[in-house]
């Protein structure tokens, strides 16, 4: 039977409001996890395990090609309810990405050994620390590899609770084995990989039982579908081009700034993907919810459905991020020193510069979706490639000319800001005239709500004195001011009626 618009909204409100709680549970531990670490391996240690998981996520990009694949495959053959091809995708995925396992193993093995023997920038007394955690690395990469599968099934078929209880597990546990480096002897570094390899090892195993007893499509028959793998692999070989391009940006860049800057600003710019992460998990859930039916919709010739996902997805990601990042992005100087106490040069703007970067990423990700969704991809990665892949060699010949650290975000956020709207035209062959209506329904509103939220807290960051005082003062002013211009801005009229008519069943219900 049909779902109606309404079942489908609740059900996606229902799976954001999990996600909503795993990740506050999750945000919370992780900083202060990242805290702890710091304290416990030194900054340069972290450094080094930065820079050495940046070469085997580097060398991962291939199969990362395929993630979105086996996602949008699977989510799209549940929205046509053909229940035979599902187990054909799932199985096909599962020998596609043991096929890559193995390719990942040889080509870090040979050329990334290499790499981070003879040319990384690291002490010869910490090479041995290093080759051990790249090792780790590499098998906890493989393991990730191959329960991809199992999380897009948990995903497609929107079982939000088990993948919260499953995260909120994980980072608890993770917490407890920092605070287990203390008692432990030997170098602390490579204690801290060991134990991460055996936790991602432990719930890989729960993840797979999990998915083998719940979904039927899960039980790996090796039946070789040429068509499939074909279809599949054309799809994951166009998506190459924009996975290049995402990983260069992100682990490539790891490796140029520690070139030129050493490990210390790796580990400045390990601190800011920390906090950069932690804030996108807490809005990405709502993205999370929201993906399946994007492709289902698309799946089911809803368009007019599909556009309003799109827009709702985009403009609520953003406002979402507002809330936690505008007091981090004003009073980043003084979060800093309260969290880590004592922390790396230029950790400051870069973590200011990376917010405009996650922005502007989440803004794009629900036309990213529906891009996904089509199953045409091939104009758009190829353009997203030839933009994506110029960031690493113009910021290397930057640094050349003696530029600062942090220009390579300048030139992140030029790249992405010109994919989403690339992507966005795109689309249009698919969903009819977009462009326009994009930035009349989505960033318009978006803009203003940034503009009349940044008054206030500016104006209290400028005239108050640095102290706690000041953070308290400007954090609940910035989420005052944010919650404001998104209700009068940043809602449309359905929206606000929407917002009205909740808030008058929660007081009718104190007063009942």
């Amino acid at each position: 039977m049909t779902e109606s618009t309404a079942q489908k909204n609740r059900r996606i409100a229902k799976n954001t409001l999990m996600l909503y709680v795993r990740t506050f549970i999750t945000m919370i531990v992780s900083l202060y996890t990242s805290r702890v670490i710091l304290n416990v391996i030194g900054i340069d240690n972290y450094g080094i395990y930065n820079v050495v998981g940046g070469i085997v996520a580097l060398f991962s990009l291939i199969s990362g090609a395929l993630v979105n694949a086996i996602s949008r495959y699977l989510t799209y053959t549940l929205g046509s309810g053909d229940g035979d091809r599902l187990n054909k995708v799932f199985s096909t995925s599962m020998m596609i990405q043991t096929g890559l396992s193995l390719l990942l193993i040889i080509v870090a093995e040979t050329i990334g050994l290499w790499f981070l023997n003879t040319r990384l920038n690291i002490a010869p007394d910490r090479l041995s620390a290093a080759g051990w955690v790249y090792q780790l690395s590499i098998l906890s990469s493989v393991l990730g590899l191959m329960v991809i599968p199992y999380n897009a099934c948990i995903i497609s078929h929107e079982k939000m609770s088990i993948y919260a209880y499953f995260s909120i597990i994980e980072v608890v546990v993770k917490l407890l084995l920092v605070y287990a480096l203390y008692l432990l002897p030997g170098d602390k570094l490579i204690n801290y990989a060991l134990m991460l390899f055996i936790l991602s090892l432990t719930m890989q195993i729960i993840n797979i039982v999990y998915c083998m007893r719940k979904f039927d499509e899960c039980r790996v028959r090796w039946h070789y579908d040429k068509t499939l793998i074909k279809e599949m692999s054309f799809f994951a070989g166009w998506n190459f081009f924009g996975n290049a391009a995402d990983i260069c940006n992100s682990q490539g860049l790891n490796i140029i700034l520690n070139l030129f800057f050493g490990v210390t600003i790796n580990a400045a710019r390990g601190i800011v993907m920390q906090v950069e992460d932690a804030i996108k998990k807490f809005v990405t859930n709502f993205t999370t919810a929201v993906t399946p039916q994007i492709t289902k919709s698309y799946s089911q010739g809803d368009i007019a459905y599909l556009k309003r996902l799109m827009d709702m997805s985009s403009r609520f990601s953003f406002y979402l991020f507002l809330i936690p990042a505008l007091p981090i992005w004003i009073e980043a100087d003084t979060i800093l020193q309260l969290w880590l106490g004592k922390y790396p040069q230029d950790t400051v703007i870069f973590l200011r510069l990376s917010m405009f970067v996650s922005a502007i990423t989440l803004i794009g990700n629900s036309s990213y979706n529906a891009m996904m969704a089509t199953g045409c991809i091939k104009k758009f990665q190829i353009v997203a490639a030839l933009f994506g892949l110029c960031v690493l060699p113009i910021t290397y010949m930057l640094y050349k000319f003696g530029a600062p650290a942090f220009s390579c975000y300048l030139l992140l956020i030029a790249n992405y800001s010109f994919v989403v709207l690339s992507r966005v035209y795109l689309l249009q062959r698919f969903v009819g005239p977009l462009l326009s209506w994009f930035f009349r329904a989505t960033m318009s509103p978006i803009a203003g709500t940034l503009a009349l939220s940044c008054i206030a807290p500016m104006v209290v960051h400028c005239f108050m004195p640095a102290s706690i005082y000041r953070l308290v003062v400007c954090a609940v002013t910035a989420v005052a001011c944010s919650l404001s211009a998104i209700y009068v801005i940043g809602m449309n009229h359905d929206e606000q009626q929407w917002i009205k008519a909740k808030i008058g069943k929660r007081i009718k219900r104190l007063y009942a």
